[in-house]
């Protein structure tokens, strides 16, 4: 079993020193294992966030994931949780798998759909929803966000969709460009939501269309969606941020009743993409 993670470098510094940090539980641990409760452990006191990886048709990783819940349900860190190779499963063993990692962790992702709805590999899967988060806590950018307010947007996520779009190297049109990579994006999160009529056809909107969308004309069962992270990140010095609010407002509109919360930043090392995670459960009532 993989976890990614990234580190803060003080409990009240959002900036962290890597991206993300990977390591392999050893597998001659023990479930019971001192030494595997402490490795847990350290890890949920050390990262911002916790990003186990692991393989559901592998039935040590399944043990393992599973422990690794009930310890990281005793700790107060952020945990989404990624599943790997579950077309292997049938549908009432993913069923209960499901439900109880969504009990365990705050958020899951089914990396398989993911993929398959970015023709993308495990890898780009995986760092996709990394990314996501984790951008959206480093500085400098035009809009950020902090570590509280990511936390709570994660907390009791149960099923997480993910999705991307790249900006066209175009740059005369910023609106076009924005707005394009959140339908893309968009696109994406359509096809792996669940549906109750297996004849409906996915993607059967254009990127236009997408576009053009209004409240009455929605993408697949994207209405359902009650919570998004709305990351943008783009190398063009003309990006204004008008030009994103216009995106964004356009995914509202196709939504019922979502919470976005947005996060830009520009940098010339920066890829030009919107990543978007999003979730059907409602916001946790604050206590």
């Amino acid at each position: 079993m993989q976890i990614y993670g990234f580190y803060l470098k003080e409990k009240n510094d959002f900036e962290y020193s890597g991206l993300y940090t990977e390591w392999k539980v050893p597998e001659h641990l023990a479930l019971d294992s001192p030494e595997l409760e402490k490795q847990i452990a350290e890890a949920g006191n050390e990262i911002g966030f916790i990003f186990p990886v692991f393989d559901v048709a592998d039935s040590h990783d399944v043990a393992l994931i599973e422990r690794a819940g009930k310890l990281l349900e005793k700790q107060d860190t952020p945990s989404v949780v990624m599943a790997l190779n579950v077309p292997l499963l049938d549908k009432k063993t993913w069923e209960t798998m499901n439900a109880s990692l969504c009990k365990a962790f705050d958020a899951v992702v089914d990396v398989s759909k993911v993929c398959a709805a970015g023709h993308a590999t495990t890898s780009e899967g995986v760092a996709a929803v990394i990314e996501g988060i984790g951008h959206m806590l480093e500085r400098p950018g035009l809009v950020g966000l902090d570590y509280s307010d990511v936390c709570s947007l994660v907390r009791a996520a149960g099923n997480m969709y993910v999705g991307w779009g790249y900006m066209s190297t175009d740059k005369s049109d910023d609106v076009r460009r924005t707005k394009t990579a959140a339908g893309i994006a968009l696109s994406m999160i359509s096809a792996q939501l669940p549906t109750d009529n297996p004849k409906k056809v996915r993607h059967a909107k254009t990127v236009k269309e997408i576009i053009d969308a209004t409240i009455a004309a929605k993408v697949g069962d994207v209405g359902e969606i009650r919570r998004v992270l709305f990351c943008v990140e783009d190398n063009s010095p003309t990006t204004a941020i008008v030009d994103v609010f216009e995106s964004v407002d356009m995914v509202d509109k196709i939504m019922d009743d979502a919470q976005i919360v947005l996060s830009v930043r520009v940098e010339d090392s920066l890829p030009s993409r919107i990543i978007m995670l999003a979730s059907t459960n409602p916001l946790p009532e604050l206590s």
